[in-house]
Formats: C-alpha cells, sequence, structure tokens
C-alpha cells in the first residue's frame, strides 16, 4: 500500500520519529542514493578541461579571459591572477607552457572570447602558445615573480577601486597565495610577495604598497615562508598580521575563518602541489559564492572540524577537481558531515513501501532511504518509527494516502502467447517500470508493455516516477484481479 505523510491540517495526527546515525568516513551513509546531494563536482579529464568547466560554470560568454600556466610548479607568475580576474570578471584559463590544450582553446571558442590578458612572459606561457590562443593578446609580465604580482595590482588598479588592504605571500609557497585567490578577488585586493628564502621585501612590493595606499597587510603563511624579520619590516610600511595554520591544510581554514563569516558555500580543492591549478582556476567562482577555498584531500583534523562548525541545513559544498584530488570517499564524508548539521525540520514524509522511504527537509531537499539492515521501517496505525541511534529527528504528520494510478487493464492474447498491460495515470508520473522493464508512453499520460504470457496466480511490480527519476510509488498487482 502506498501512503504519503504531509504536514497536517485536520485529521488524526501520528508522531514521525527518525533517528539517523551519520557516521563521517565510516562506512556507508544511513541514506543510500540520494535524490539532492550536499556536495557537488567540477571536474575534467585534466587540469585545462576542469579550468574549462569552472569558467563555464559561471559564464556563458567571456569577452576576456586570463590565461596562466598550469602545470605542476609552473604557477609563479599566475599566483596573484585572481586579483585582474576579479577586476575584469574574467574568468582563468590554464595552459601548458609548450602547448595549447584542446580543452582551453574550445573553451575560448564556445566563451566567444576576444582578449586573453597572459600572465608571465615567455617562459610561463611561450609564443607559440600565444599565437596559437586566436584572440588578441596582452601579458603582465615583469623581471621577477614579484614584479609580475606587483603589475598585475596595479593592472587591476586601472580598471576597478582596490581595497585598503594586501595579501603577502611566498612566491615558492603557492598553496598560501591561491587560498586567498577568492578573497583577493571579490574585494579587489592586491597578492603581493615577498623575496624567497627569507631574502627580504621586494622594493617593488614596497612601492605598490605606497602606490596603491595600502592600510593593511595580511600575511598568509607561517615563518618559514615569511620571516619575522619580513614581518617586521613589513608593519613599518602599515599595520600587518598573520594568518597562518600547521600546514597549508589548516591555513586553508584560517583563512576562512579570517574572512568568512558562517559561508553557505565552500569550495573544497585536493591542495597538494600537483592539484593546485585547481584552485587557481576556482578562485573566481568562489568569489562570486562568497566561498572559502578549503583543502581537503584527507581527513584534516583542521578541515573536519571547521567543517562542522560552521555547517547548517543550508551549507553546500562543490568539489574542484576529479576523484584524484578529492576521492569520492572524502565527498561522500562530507556529504554526510553536512547531512547532520543544524537543526533540521521535516518538511515531507513519503512512504513508497515498507522498504523504502523519502524525506524531504525545510530546506527543500529530498532524501532517500533505503535498503536496510535489519528494516527498521515500521508502518501501522498511521504511524512509521525508524530506530537509529544517533541524530533524532521528531515531526507530527497527517496520514494521507495518495494513489497516481487511474486505470489499469491487463489483455490475454492468446495466440500471440502474451500479455499487454496498459496503465493510465496522473500527470506528474513521468515514467513506469513494469517488473523493471520501462513501459512504452501512448501519450495522454497512458503507458503500455508487451509481456510474455502471466499465470492467472502471478504478482507483477509496477514502479512509478516522476521527471526528476524520483520513485513516487510502488504498486503490486496481481494478474487474476484484472
Amino acid at each position: 500500500m502506498v501512503r504519503n505523510f504531509i504536514p497536517g491540517r485536520l485529521n488524526v495526527l501520528q508522531p514521525v520519529i527518525l533517528s539517523l546515525a551519520f557516521l563521517f568516513f565510516m562506512g556507508s551513509s544511513v541514506f543510500g542514493e540520494e535524490e539532492a546531494r550536499l556536495v557537488e563536482r567540477i571536474h575534467g579529464q585534466d587540469r585545462y578541461e576542469t579550468a574549462a568547466k569552472i569558467a563555464e560554470s559561471k559564464y556563458d560568454k567571456a569577452e576576456t579571459v586570463i590565461i596562466a600556466r598550469g602545470d605542476t610548479g609552473g604557477y609563479a607568475d599566475g599566483l596573484a591572477g585572481n586579483v585582474i580576474a576579479g577586476a575584469l570578471d574574467a574568468p582563468v584559463l590554464l595552459v601548458n607552457p609548450e602547448f595549447l590544450p584542446e580543452a582551453t582553446a574550445a573553451a575560448l571558442d564556445r566563451l566567444k572570447t576576444e582578449e586573453a590578458v597572459i600572465l608571465g612572459g615567455e617562459n610561463a606561457v611561450s609564443a607559440e602558445v600565444e599565437n596559437n590562443l586566436g584572440v588578441e593578446t596582452r601579458r603582465i609580465a615583469g623581471q621577477s615573480r614579484e614584479e609580475t604580482a606587483a603589475l598585475i595590482a596595479q593592472k587591476a588598479a586601472e580598471k576597478t577601486q582596490m581595497a585598503d588592504y594586501a595579501f603577502i605571500v611566498n612566491g615558492t609557497a603557492p598553496a598560501d597565495s591561491l587560498v586567498v585567490g577568492s578573497k583577493a578577488a571579490a574585494d579587489n585586493a592586491a597578492i603581493l610577495q615577498v623575496k624567497p628564502w627569507g631574502e627580504g621585501i621586494p622594493r617593488v612590493t614596497e612601492e605598490l604598497i605606497e602606490e596603491l595606499g595600502i592600510k593593511r597587510l595580511v600575511i598568509v603563511g607561517g615563518e618559514a615562508v615569511v620571516t619575522e624579520n619580513e614581518y617586521q619590516r613589513l608593519s613599518k610600511l602599515a599595520q600587518t598580521e598573520r594568518v597562518y595554520g600547521d600546514n597549508r591544510f589548516a591555513t586553508s581554514v584560517a583563512v576562512a575563518e579570517r574572512f568568512y563569516d558562517s559561508p553557505e558555500r565552500i569550495i573544497l580543492s585536493g591542495g597538494t602541489e600537483d592539484r593546485l591549478a585547481d584552485a587557481l582556476a576556482g578562485g573566481v567562482l568562489a568569489a562570486a559564492n562568497r566561498a572559502p577555498v578549503i583543502y581537503f584531500c584527507s581527513p584534516d583534523e583542521a578541515v573536519v572540524g571547521y567543517l562542522s562548525e560552521i555547517s547548517t541545513p543550508h551549507t553546500r559544498a562543490l568539489i574542484l577537481g576529479g576523484d584524484n584530488s578529492v576521492s569520492e570517499d572524502i565527498q561522500e564524508g562530507i556529504n554526510n558531515l553536512l547531512l547532520e548539521s543544524g537543526d533540521l525540520e521535516i518538511r515531507e514524509v513519503r512512504v513508497v513501501d515498507e522498504s523504502y522511504l523519502q524525506v524531504v527537509f525545510d530546506d527543500g531537499t529530498l532524501r532517500r532511504i533505503t535498503d536496510f539492515e535489519p528494516a527498521p521501517l515500521e508502518v501501522g496505525n498511521n504511524e512509521i518509527v525508524l530506530n537509529y541511534n544517533g541524530l533524532k529527528f521528531e515531526k507530527e504528520v497527517e496520514y494521507r494516502g495518495e494513489n497516481y494510478l487511474e486505470n489499469i487493464h491487463i489483455d490475454c492474447q492468446e495466440k500471440l502467447n502474451l500479455h499487454t498491460v496498459v496503465v493510465d495515470v496522473k500527470s506528474k508520473v513521468f515514467s513506469i517500470e513494469f517488473d523493471d522493464m520501462e513501459m512504452h508512453y501512448e501519450g495522454d499520460n497512458q503507458y503500455s508493455i508487451a509481456t510474455t504470457r502471466l499465470s492467472d496466480d502471478a504478482e507483477v511490480e509496477l514502479k512509478l516516477y516522476d521527471k526528476y527519476d524520483n520513485l513516487i510509488q510502488i504498486k503490486k498487482i496481481a494478474v487474476s484481479n484484472y
């Protein structure tokens, strides 16, 4: 029997008690396959296609794009790329120093790009690659990575009002630079560099701090990347603070805690040296969603703690990169963590059968609970109890049965030794399976199928789905009744 439970108005109210255990990184979820995911993913076959898909997720058209070197270890000139990308409202696409990836070329065509701003000299992006872009180009390139970062900020200042604060990073520690790309793009804040190996503050960095009227400096990373001597030197130029963690993953959390107050969107990236390209390409998308970039490729204590602390029923996460960047197990673990967050309320409970339950929460997301072992679902006396320890939901709802079937006709074709089945349904039904075989849509909300002859005592099963492929009804029918 199919039953629907919705918030009540008049009739007898009965409790629905859902007691669900959500375990992070511990086996499979209590929820089976889900109609709504709290963690999504953008990825391609490689970093170049991933960057292209990130760009196309935000932009239908981009007259200007930023071109940055994307091979591992080659991020130096592109570290401040999100600063100019934010100023120009332009996506970041990646190239190899020696060739133009097919995915990048295709993205330029789909985005109808007219101009490309190349970051770095010909060692970063060769003249051959520049010529193959097929659009107008201009370069932002200095004699060093520190000068390139300063020039990028300078060019951004020509297009927009810059923030009165700037980030200070070490160009040989790209993870720190890229984790602040989202905030830099959102606020039009410069990302400037110190010299590597504790060799001091470049003159171009000091000059630009003065030129832009920077009043506050935020050092990203510990003393291993920006020394205490450099900190003291910078503090004479402007008010200075340091944001950092024990490692790059903890630093990404520290940046999120410092600059994002209860974010509802989180961007997740692998964070290892060979996966930083995804963070470079994703800064503008993160800025548009007011989302911090969090590095996460293993169950890091700082990251798990942060996600647990800030998660609410409205929190959503987006992973940049494929399974080798952030694994599917990590994705499922984060999804489970978000599921258990906050004070969720049940809006509607739909019972399909005794082993299949659908729950709609007050944030509009729908979950499917199925395949229980042992089955904790008890249906009777208008009451459902899910007997799990852990997170507990309780909701009073009104019992109201609802049937999407209008008419069923079964006809025996004796000469052909088969049965034909015709089913009329309500308009909400989008497809029907007859004993796991898809029925043919005849029009006017009618479906049919021909099958081998059924015995008189046979019992068959109809499964009805809506247009979102949600199973909304299961009906077992005895052939003898039709």
